[in-house]
């Protein structure tokens, strides 16, 4: 066609689209679909380690991400860049036993490319990543850094790279999600956007529809933020990154939503508190001060007395006149368990459906099985409320 333009009636279509924002999200307020998307951070927020958790949620049709809801199950591809190779694999078998799984069954529905080269600049690897692009619902690509050899903050480069990355995506309908740095040290009154904070030219920000950020909020915690294009935006909120060791040996990760970074702090005390009491049965209130503490690295002792007192309301401990002090009690029936294990709902074996025909026409595949969590006898897919 040597001509611009087109039929109106044709772009629109039949039927007015649905207001219904399901279609917009692979993970609701986190990664949009059919878009690009930037996951930035400062050094060392575990920018890697939350990719890679998506991957397994999107790859096993998880309901949702840390109450965030997965509408479908996606075709994933991960593209890790900056770790070696031996790293990634031990990180997706941590994930996948963290979410109850068995990451070998996942295979049709997440691929892992590690070494092939990518260059923006390369006319060749674009035709590829363009061709590949076809195959997958969403593509995580660590990092930004590694597939242009540019200027990041002059505006030519980084043009080069904003073009790529919104063609790709555009053309395919498929998210592809940059992992990038932040700019400066993580400075805490840094006040900008996430998309303003991206290091290099803020082509960047402009090239993508939604961007997450991350940023150290605490001993083991990660406020995240979001920006982008898109109307929802869900409000900051903050993630811990929890490590059970199997009765074997064998680590599993997995993510835990603490709420809104005030509401963290406070999961986090009462976390300690039950910790403590877990140990030492009895222990007197300033005892736990002292060893909360100790767990925290810092704590007030206004904000343990509160934990203590929200923790005696909702009946998880007491004060004993035998024991001389505070004793946690059993677990109540309607409240979960204070160990973080892989969910109930799984399949025993983690059984994944036959590999999904190619992704065809911009839009995923509907497998026959749509998900390994999957509850009840009916084998219809738990919902999650929306956040």
């Amino acid at each position: 066609m040597d001509l611009y333009g087109g039929s109106l009636l044709e772009f629109l279509g039949s039927e007015e689209p649905s207001e219904d924002d399901t279609e917009d999200w692979i993970i609701r307020g986190l990664v949009a679909r059919a878009q690009p998307g930037a996951l930035g951070g400062d050094p060392k927020t575990g920018k890697t380690m939350m990719a890679e958790d998506w991957s397994i949620a999107l790859a096993a049709g998880e309901p949702s991400w840390c109450g965030f809801e997965i509408p479908k199950r996606c075709r994933v591809l991960l593209m890790p860049r900056e770790d070696a190779v031996r790293t990634t694999k031990i990180r997706l078998y941590q994930i996948a036993r963290g979410h109850g799984y068995d990451p070998k069954n996942l295979d049709g529905w997440l691929e892992v490319d590690a070494l092939n080269s990518l260059d923006f600049a390369n006319a060749a690897h674009v035709a590829k990543l363009k061709r590949t692009a076809e195959k997958f619902d969403v593509i995580f690509i660590d990092s930004l850094s590694t597939i242009h050899s540019g200027d990041e903050n002059g505006s030519k480069d980084a043009g080069l790279i904003g073009n790529v990355w919104r063609e790709v995506s555009l053309e395919s309908e498929t998210a592809v999600v940059l992992i990038h740095h932040f700019n400066g040290k993580g400075a805490s009154n840094d006040t900008r956007s996430v998309g303003h904070r991206l290091r290099g030219s803020s082509k960047f920000f402009a090239a993508c529809r939604h961007i997450v950020g991350l940023k150290r909020h605490s001993k083991g915690v990660v406020k995240i933020e979001t920006d982008g294009n898109l109307f929802y935006q869900p409000e900051p909120f903050a993630v811990e990154l929890v490590r059970k060791t199997e009765a074997d040996g064998r680590v599993g990760l997995s993510y835990r939503n603490l709420g809104t970074p005030h509401e963290s702090v406070e999961v986090k005390v009462r976390d300690a508190v039950l910790a403590v009491l877990s140990f030492d049965r009895g222990a007197s209130k300033r005892a736990v001060r002292t060893e909360v503490r100790v767990q925290l690295g810092k704590c007030s002792n206004g904000r343990t007395d509160k934990a203590l007192e929200s923790l005696q309301a909702d009946g998880r401990i007491t004060e004993s006149s035998s024991k001389g002090g505070w004793v946690k009690l059993p677990v109540p029936p309607n409240l979960p368990s204070d160990d973080v294990s892989p969910r109930s709902d799984v399949d025993a074996e983690g059984k994944c459906a036959a590999v999904p025909p190619l992704k065809g026409a911009g839009h995923a595949a509907q497998p026959q099985t749509d998900s390994l969590a999957q509850s009840g006898t009916n084998g219809t897919r738990t919902t999650t409320p929306r956040i």
